[in-house]
């Protein structure tokens, strides 16, 4: 980038990242920012003021970007300063951006699975408080021998260090249902027999 002129010269890849035909790209600054989405254009204008003033040498945002097709994606864009005037202003920056779309996709579909097993866990522990525990114990069991096709599932709780089986469907195992060691707050298990 030419910051004398505001110029921005970027190749062939970039080109194909926005969705247009592989060529080298010659725009300004002002044509780039304006794909930005106006709520993050703050942060991308600060850190180039501070390569800019001399604050700093490094160029480091990540951002969306409006492709030529409407789609938004994300960018991590990254420059250095490779020229200063005597004042110390910067002239010239020279850089790259990366696809972090992928990324962030996988990011936000972990976030809404987290949100999911929060709301299922906050689903549960609220049935249990209406409906008792041996009653939702019993409904965990019968659809985890449906959802597991298994003839016989056990559902045990931690009760004064031992996990202590408190619901089944199946025929019982040969060695009862007994207290097991101590390996978690609910443990289930499905047995072939």
């Amino acid at each position: 980038a030419d910051l004398r002129d505001h110029t921005v010269f970027l190749d062939e890849r970039w080109a194909q990242f926005i969705g247009l035909p592989p060529a080298e790209t010659r725009t300004s600054l002002q044509s780039l920012l304006a794909c930005v989405p106006e709520e993050e254009r703050p942060r991308v204008l600060d850190a180039l003021a501070r390569v800019e003033s001399g604050q700093t040498e490094e160029y480091l945002v990540e951002h969306r970007f409006r492709r030529h097709d409407g789609m938004l994606v994300w960018v991590r864009s990254r420059g250095r300063c490779v020229e200063r005037d005597s004042a110390g202003r910067a002239l010239r920056l020279i850089g790259i951006n990366v696809d972090l779309t992928a990324a962030k996709n996988a990011e936000t579909a972990a976030e809404h699975q987290a949100e999911l097993y929060a709301a299922v866990n906050e689903t549960a522990l609220d049935l249990l408080a209406r409906r008792g525990t041996a009653a939702v114990l019993q409904g965990l069991v019968d659809r985890a021998a449906a959802l597991l096709d298994a003839p016989s599932v056990e559902v045990s709780l931690l009760e004064q260090g031992l996990l202590v089986p408190r619901a089944w469907v199946g025929p019982i195992p040969a060695e009862g249902l007994q207290p097991a060691g101590r390996e978690a707050v609910l443990a289930w298990r499905a047995l072939d027999t």
